[in-house]
């Protein structure tokens, strides 16, 4: 007997399955069964009278998900049929004509048997397990940064100055011990405000276990992708389970255009450039996006990338490379001293380091400005009394400007401004108050490499940038 496509057209309550010769198009009967278990048993016993079978399912991914993969478990060969493509055959074959569910199943058997608009279905394996718990961790991830914006809000209202931007459920809490509230309305919002830290932990101890499965999943799996640099487990399961069979892409650019890397080409008559593609699978090209991040800032890759990838050797041009003294082809270390603000020919700094204090070493100024003005409020004097010295005012002031745009202010300002009016700053910060002060001491570089570049050249090799003295370009011109 001849090859018979069985067409199926899935329903909520119901199934409809239609056979058809493969050859002669000609329908060989149908029947309709409920979707439950019994129904898919019931399926299967009829279309054992077609040795020779392929079924052909429209939207397998969707409605008829269940019982393709209850087919695939037993060995059946299944094919996805789009419903668009069922609903170009309907309207091609019979116009305004009747739509019925034994004519849907016999468009999808007709598109299969023609080698139409279908993929080929197999069983779900480890990187279905991967896209179950991506997915999952998205939505947590999701979940967790609503309730943190929502306890941003609520503690906009209880801290002066709200709450730092990288908040957490400690961070948090801290702020919450040091509240005092006045009103009803301020003991709801702070019993609201705890209820989001311990939900927010929750869903940290959630996140921390789907790490860990996501990890253990990746190594079982056996895959080399946790060895690329800037990809971990998360990543790797983002990659894995959004691709499935990496088989299916014929090409690398197959891919790319399904990741939306590759650009996408705006031709008209002789003009033609490239622009950005917004299509494609956005997580999966979130993915390539961060990893591409991490590379590019890692020293290895970027010259493994610079150094092998078969290309000519840039040479330093323009004028500012000629001041500088830099001809030539361009040498790995001389480049990389430059980026950090070295001369090319000697240790010589060319652009200072600009210090600022560690973050650690900073603290949120709404604790302190809060203390500082219940301090006021009981002793019935002006906050400016308080702070008799006027270094004091100073920093409080800076530390009040802070609060309103939800800055940091140092650890040891804090402390000052404490140990001048009798505050316990460790009542106020709880643990994190001594980690600041062990912080506050300590400075790091905060130019961006190869970015925030001040080159003070020799007097006889001026940077162009900086033609004059004064830096206000050469005399008898004007800035416009």
């Amino acid at each position: 007997m001849s090859l018979v496509v069985l067409g199926v057209d899935p329903h909520k309550q119901s199934h409809t399955a239609t056979a058809l010769a493969a050859g002669s198009q000609q329908q060989l009967g149908s029947l309709r069964i409920p979707a439950s278990p019994a129904g898919y048993e019931q399926l299967l016993g009829w279309a054992r009278q077609f040795p020779q079978r392929r079924w052909a399912i429209e939207n397998a991914r969707g409605l008829g998900c269940h019982l393709t993969q209850w087919l695939l478990a037993r060995g059946e060969t299944v094919q996805d049929v789009r419903t668009t493509a069922t609903a170009r055959v309907r309207e091609l074959s019979r116009g305004r004509g009747p739509v019925t569910d034994v004519l849907d199943a016999a468009a999808a058997a007709g598109i299969a048997a023609l080698q139409g608009d279908t993929a080929q279905l197999q069983p779900d394996d480890t990187t279905v397990v991967l896209a179950v718990l991506e997915e999952r961790r998205s939505n947590l991830v999701g979940q967790r940064t609503r309730s943190v914006n929502q306890l941003h809000a609520v503690l906009r209202e209880l801290v002066t100055g709200g709450a730092p931007r990288k908040l957490s459920a400690d961070k948090a809490a801290t702020l919450l011990r040091a509240v005092r509230p006045l009103t009803a309305a301020d003991r709801a919002r702070k019993q609201v405000a705890w209820d989001l830290v311990a939900e927010i932990r929750g869903l940290d101890r959630q996140l921390a276990v789907i790490n860990k499965r996501l990890h253990d999943t990746v190594t079982a799996l056996g895959s080399r992708l946790p060895e690329t640099v800037g990809v971990g487990p998360v990543i790797a399961g983002r990659l894995l389970g959004r691709t499935g069979r990496a088989s299916r892409f014929p090409t690398a650019a197959h891919f790319a255009s399904y990741t939306g890397a590759a650009p996408l080409e705006v031709a008209s008559g002789e003009h033609a450039r490239h622009r950005l593609s917004r299509a494609g699978d956005r997580q999966l090209n979130h993915a390539l996006h961060l990893i591409a991040l991490v590379q590019v800032r890692s020293p290895a890759c970027a010259a493994e990338y610079y150094t092998g990838s078969g290309q000519a050797r840039g040479r330093w041009i323009g004028r500012g490379a000629a001041t500088l003294g830099l001809a030539g082809g361009i040498d790995d270390d001389a480049f990389r001293r430059l980026m950090n603000g070295v001369s090319p020919e000697s240790a010589e700094r060319w652009a200072k380091p600009v210090l600022r204090v560690h973050p650690r070493g900073k603290l949120p100024p709404g604790p302190l400005v809060e203390a500082v003005e219940r301090l006021a409020a009981e002793r019935a004097v002006p906050v400016a009394d308080l702070l008799q010295r006027g270094s004091m005012r100073t920093e409080y002031g800076r530390a009040q400007r802070a609060a309103g745009h939800h800055g940091s202010v140092r650890a040891d300002v804090v402390k000052r401004i404490c140990d001048h009016l009798g505050l316990d700053g460790a009542a106020l910060y709880g643990d994190g108050y001594r980690t600041a002060l062990r912080w506050a001491g300590r400075r790091v570089d905060a130019r961006a490499a190869g970015v925030d570049l001040c080159f003070r050249a020799p007097q006889e090799r001026r940077h162009p940038l900086r033609p004059g003295r004064s830096g206000r370009g050469p005399p008898g011109r004007r800035r416009p």
